[in-house]
This record gives structure tokens, C-alpha cells and sequence, in this order.
């Protein structure tokens, strides 16, 4: 499980205080390997990536925070598409995989809520 350290005005991260709550305090008969990533793009990816080698997980959920938004929601859809500056004053604006679809319906959401 993954969540973002601190970004833009908000004063936490939700995404990070969950990964390290369930990380504290487990489900019983779940053992969790947690990482928090930062919010720059040129890292997090690397990062995540170095978590998933080390760690070899069944499964791999990466929680993010969405300013305005009061419950947790499944992103049901993934966007090819960049637009902001993260922490290190890198500002992106368009295309991910350039010539790819601009979106792809996620499977897994359905997966996710059908065992929930």
C-alpha cells in the first residue's frame, strides 16, 4: 500500500496517514508493506517501483489524496494526462505515454469492491 507524503496547501495527507495507520494496526491476517512516496513526479515512480522488487506484493494499492473530497473513492478510470507542479517546482501539463488512449478503465475497481 502506498500513500503521498504532504503536497500543495493541504495541511495532511490522508493518503499518508492511512498507509501508516493500517501499518501501525493491521487487519488481522493482513501483513501490510508499506511505502510513502513523494510528490515529484521524477521520484515517485522510481520509488514505487523499488518498492515493488523488495517487497513482491499479491497486490498492490496506491492511495492518493483528492483535495475537496470528503470519503475514499475508487478511481475507476486511469488518465494519461499530467497537470500541476509537485514539490520540486516540476510543472507538467499533457500527455503520460504520449499516443496512448487518453483514458483506461481500471478492472481492478470492480475487483476491489466486489471483496470488500
Amino acid at each position: 500500500m502506498t500513500g503521498s507524503k504532504l503536497f500543495g496547501v493541504a495541511g495532511v495527507n490522508a493518503s499518508r496517514e492511512l498507509v501508516e495507520a493500517l501499518a501501525a494496526d493491521p487487519p488481522e491476517g493482513l501483513e501490510p508493506a508499506t511505502a510513502v512516496l513523494p510528490a515529484v513526479w521524477a521520484r515517485a515512480a522510481d520509488e514505487l517501483a523499488r518498492a515493488l522488487e523488495r517487497e513482491r506484493p499479491e497486490l498492490v494499492v496506491c492511495f492518493g489524496q483528492a483535495d475537496g473530497r470528503a470519503q475514499i473513492e475508487i478511481e475507476r478510470f486511469a488518465l494519461n494526462f499530467d497537470a500541476g507542479t509537485d514539490e520540486d517546482g516540476e510543472e507538467r501539463r499533457g500527455e503520460i505515454a504520449p499516443g496512448g488512449p487518453l483514458a483506461t478503465l481500471v478492472h481492478a475497481a470492480r475487483i476491489v469492491l466486489a471483496t470488500a
